[in-house]
């Protein structure tokens, strides 16, 4: 595998039958980027998001690396990982489609302006949906062909939770609205306490919605009514996740929560000695979160009973990989065995933007570097 990429690479990857349009847009955006990068593209290394010696320890092999478009200078802002694409956007806008089987990009196109504020990505089957706070772009996941764009009637502050043909936001203004993707307009809205900057979470065909304000409220996005609603004693600094049949949230208010998603009411509520900011994550049943003072904890997600307490392990669980975890610790990853939470090895990384297992059991890891550079790991055999 080559090292390094070029602005030619890039674009050869896109042209083909009926992807003219796609590959208009990449060759303008490219062309506008090479006045201003010279060449920076072509100087991204796959090592940049470390040593493959370090992913063996983990227990995976590089399977590619990825360049997305990015301006001079320019960082990732978010990412998103799809069974068929891994979606990148700059902090300038640019949005590059790169396929996860084969790592080649298969469109890209700069978007917005210096003063567009982009606030997430998603998908509503073969529509790729980005959002910034005051319109919804609509590209086609195939071709990259923007479909449509449809103006918020609220100022968005989250990215969306889709179900069907509706992509539910939260908003500064403290309104949990769902936004309708057929006809482009908003359906309905609710008034919240504070503003909503967690992401929305969706499952079981429900949305879950929390406000800084410590309002929860458990929607259905087709016809707006609420399933459920509550209010707990502070907001939150992460986002809420879901599975089992459950919401779980880390709040300020020094507890771990647990919301049904088929009434809206509280399961549990594990409380800690301080606010958690960590961000939680729920991996075959368990749900895991770094809390202060006391370490990686892993609760049981029907019961909220801790079943272990790692003061030697912090970070946020990624996944689960041959029986054992792998968090991130914003400097590298640790190793934790899942039944007593020992840590068993470590991996020397560099400050990543992101580090994501998809799905969240032994499947394939990507590293995202700051400066725009992916790369695929895949387990080994």
């Amino acid at each position: 595998m080559s090292k390094h990429t070029t602005r030619a690479d890039l674009l050869s990857v896109v042209v083909s039958p009926g992807k003219a349009r796609t590959a208009v847009l990449l060759a303008l955006g490219l062309a506008m980027l090479a006045s201003t990068t010279g060449c920076a593209a072509a100087r991204r290394d796959v090592r940049a998001t470390g040593e493959p010696d370090s992913y063996a320890k983990l227990g995976y092999r590089l399977a590619w690396g990825g360049f997305p478009l990015m301006e001079r200078g320019g960082r990732v802002a978010r990412v998103a990982a799809m069974d068929d694409i891994f979606l990148v956007q700059t902090k300038g806008g640019a949005v590059t489609a790169i396929e996860t089987d084969t790592g080649r990009t298969r469109w890209a196109t700069p978007l917005g302006g210096a003063t567009t504020n982009f606030v997430g990505l998603g998908r509503a089957g073969d529509r790729i949906l980005v959002a910034s706070d005051t319109d919804l772009y609509i590209f086609n996941a195939v071709t990259g062909g923007q479909e449509d764009r449809h103006e918020f009637a609220v100022i968005a502050s989250t990215p969306p939770a889709v179900v069907g043909d509706f992509a539910v936001f939260g908003s500064v203004t403290g309104q949990a609205f769902g936004h309708d993707l057929v006809t482009g307009f908003k359906s309905w809205g609710y008034t919240l306490h504070g503003s909503v900057r967690a992401a929305p979470v969706a499952t079981n065909d429900v949305v879950f919605v929390a406000s800084e304000g410590g309002d929860v409220i458990v929607l259905d996005p087709a016809s707006g009514s609420s399933v459920g609603r509550d209010r707990i004693f502070g907001g939150t600094a992460s986002n809420p996740v879901a599975g089992s049949g459950a919401f779980f949230l880390a709040s300020l208010d020094q507890a771990m929560y647990a919301f049904s998603a088929a009434d809206g009411r509280m399961l549990w509520r594990r409380l800690s000695e301080q606010p958690i900011r960590s961000q939680p994550s729920l991996v075959d049943g368990v749900v895991y979160v770094d809390i202060p003072g006391e370490g990686l904890v892993a609760i049981n997600s029907t019961t909220g009973s801790d079943l272990w307490t790692s003061p030697d392990a912090s970070g946020r669980v990624v996944g689960k990989r041959a029986g054992r975890l792998i968090v991130w610790t914003g400097a590298g990853a640790l190793l934790v065995n899942t039944r007593t939470g020992a840590v068993e090895d470590r991996a020397p990384l560099p400050a990543l933007h992101d580090l994501i297992m998809s799905p969240n059991v032994d499947g394939d890891l990507y590293a995202v570097a700051a400066q725009g550079v992916v790369t695929k790991y895949a387990p080994r055999n």
